[in-house]
């Protein structure tokens, strides 16, 4: 299955990477919580992330896995 990057042509690519900037966070670390104002979307280069929600009772349910090249936010 093609990424998100890969299904862009090289126009659209550039023109997004131009207006892209990398950052990076730490293992763990939260990148986005419901309810927060949005800052963009974010494409996964590496690694992997789950979105997860919090139940009633303070169970976490994993609703998403995202692996490099998945784009949320």
């Amino acid at each position: 299955m093609q990424t998100f990057l890969e299904r862009l042509d090289s126009e659209a690519r550039d023109l997004l990477f131009a207006l892209a900037r990398p950052v990076c966070h730490a293992k763990g670390e939260r990148l986005a919580r419901y309810g927060d104002p949005s800052r963009g979307a974010y494409i996964l280069e590496e690694g992997a992330a789950e979105a997860t929600v919090l139940l009633p009772g303070g169970e976490k349910l994993t609703v998403a896995k995202l692996e490099a090249g998945s784009v949320f936010g």
